[in-house]
């Protein structure tokens, strides 16, 4: 009783949904019949700071939008200097070059190429020298070049000259803070940690400065540490940094069966000349699901130490569950009792660093009686094809033949932080094969069949387009003072328009659940605010059904226009 309690405290089981199990499950019978995606063949680049290793950059095959691409920031050397480490992985190097520019990307403060460099033992030791034209405090935007005959890769951070950062000593500080929750006794970290009622305690999953100290310190799993982190530098100012380490665990608590945790640990660190303070701390945990030990509890697929909120989709006959873990895709099909991964960056021989890059993720878009999935991967590819690439991957599996065949891809020259703002905004696909999504402020619309593509509306602000709780429902004005509001079921491909009057404009507010609210201005009372950002106040607010544009709810006058058209 004891111990399963104590298993209770510190891992969170995670079911998917009650599934009718008619024998033990085994993968011994499962045909891996995929193409195997070639290998990870693009160099890293480790930068430093005070001989200490941070930012740990991946590179990309295309020229990014510069201005978006904010992920770490790089202190410079007291000799004005960025030192870096190349990692080649066997990629030659013909040519090392830089540019250094404004952080909205448009003024040019400096370039160049490295001059000489060597390689020795698969790595180049080398740096980038800053002119003194960079003004303390102000962030700038590096981009290091690595040309291999005409193709070249582009590593990207923010820089910036901080003397009264302390960016090393709060690095050491986490990395500390880190080490001590391995140790036997969480004793150590008592000074800096503050439990209250606000800790969850129930799960591994997030611990939190406010958790138990004994939570802090893996409570009782026990696990070891795979790989090393190389700190992460987010924000640097005199107030704080912002450190984060990322790093890969074991563990036999499964009967003896090797298990992998992806660890992400948050800190928020203060220098004091006496004394460093962690003003925050969060470690989050997720396991790496790989199927090979027991992952069936009776009646429940397990998915271990993980987040609840899980994605994943059912066939209408409910025997075919798909799911996603930690960056892979799996399905598990109940009539043959068979587990298959359908997608995964990461390979079948350990942990590599390139493959287990956490910058993408996976949303399913359909399941078929067949088990067949229709899935998309977007974010940054790690290998494969599209190696080093940014944009939306259109797959289609087959799960007779257990392969993947990509339909379409798409390019997007922004962060993965943008991408999965806009994916999460709208993607759908209906029941015709059509996909529609948001991508770079234009809704598109995608026949999978014929692979024709069309714009269906562009140049889309967000306060522009309002999208309901189940994304069949997409509503948009042309403009922000737009007399009509366009709603679309994307299901049929029905359009219904909202008229007003002259002297009036409609915005769409947003969705509750599945109705429309839109607000009604009338054109005299738009202003500029204080700030000189643009206010329109409303003198009606109505909520429709999507579904039929029934009027539900209305605080202004009855005389808006309804009419309804075919796309």
């Amino acid at each position: 009783m004891k111990k399963g309690l104590i298993k209770a405290a510190t891992l969170t089981i995670i079911f998917i949904l009650t599934l009718v199990i008619s024998g033990k499950v085994t993968n011994k019978d499962q045909l891996d019949l995929t193409t195997e995606m070639e290998a990870a063949t693009l160099p890293v680049i480790v930068l430093y700071n005070e001989n200490e290793q941070i930012n740990e950059l991946h590179g990309y095959t295309s020229q990014m939008d510069d201005t978006g691409m904010r992920d770490t920031i790089t202190p410079l050397s007291s000799s004005r200097e960025v030192p870096l480490q190349i990692r080649t992985n066997g990629y030659p190097i013909d040519e090392i070059s830089y540019e250094i520019r404004s952080i909205d990307g448009e003024r040019l403060i400096s370039d160049g190429s490295i001059p000489s460099f060597e390689e020795s033992e698969g790595q180049i030791r080398t740096s980038v020298p800053v002119q003194s034209l960079l003004e303390q405090s102000r962030e700038y935007i590096l981009t290091l070049k690595l040309r291999q005959e005409e193709s070249i890769c582009y590593y990207y951070t923010r820089i910036a000259d901080a003397r009264e950062c302390y960016v090393a000593e709060s690095v050491q500080f986490a990395k500390q803070i880190s080490d001590l929750t391995f140790s036997d006794s969480p004793d150590g970290l008592s000074t800096y940690w503050e439990p209250n009622a606000s800790g969850d305690n129930s799960s591994l999953h997030k611990v939190t400065i406010h958790s138990a100290l004994t939570q802090a310190n893996w409570a009782d799993f026990k696990c070891d540490r795979l790989t090393m982190p190389i700190p992460s530098v987010k924000e640097m100012n005199s107030s704080y940094n912002v450190i984060v380490l990322n790093y890969v665990v074991t563990s036999h608590e499964n009967k003896g069966e090797m298990e992998y945790y992806n660890v992400e640990e948050y800190y928020r660190i203060r220098y004091t000349n006496e004394r460093m303070y962690l003003l925050n701390f969060e470690r989050t945990m997720n396991q790496i699901f790989n199927g090979e030990n027991e992952f069936l509890y009776e009646n429940y697929l397990q998915l271990g130490i993980r987040s609840k909120e899980i994605v994943y989709m059912q066939n209408e006959s409910k025997t075919v569950t798909c799911f996603v873990q930690e960056g892979d895709l799996w399905s598990y099909n109940q009539s043959f009792h068979r587990l298959a991964e359908v997608f995964s960056f990461r390979g079948h021989e350990g942990i590599e660093a390139r493959e287990n890059y956490m910058q993408h993720d996976i949303r399913i878009l359909n399941v078929d009686e067949a088990g067949d999935i229709d899935y998309v991967v977007y974010g940054y590819m790690n290998r494969g094809s599209h190696e080093g690439e940014m944009g939306i991957s259109f797959l289609h599996y087959a799960s007779q033949a257990n392969t993947n065949e990509e339909k379409l891809f798409l390019s997007f020259d922004k962060s993965y932080q943008v991408l999965q703002s806009e994916i999460g905004r709208l993607l759908y696909e209906n029941a015709a094969g059509s996909i529609y999504l948001l991508f770079n402020g234009t809704v598109l619309h995608i026949d999978l069949a014929s692979m024709e593509m069309e714009e269906i509306a562009t140049g889309l602000e967000d306060d522009m387009y309002a999208v309901s709780e189940s994304n069949r429902y997409f509503a948009w004005t042309s403009d922000r003072d737009a007399r009509e509001i366009s709603v679309m079921d994307l299901e049929t491909a029905e359009i219904r328009k909202i008229y007003e009057k002259e002297g009036r404009s409609l915005h769409a507010l947003g969705f509750l659940q599945e109705d429309l609210v839109y607000g009604i201005a009338s054109d005299k009372h738009k202003a500029g605010g204080m700030t000189g950002i643009r206010q329109t106040p409303m003198y009606a607010l109505r909520i429709v059904d999507a579904s039929n544009m029934q009027e539900l709810k209305n605080t202004g006058k009855k005389d808006t226009t309804l009419t309804v058209w075919n796309l």
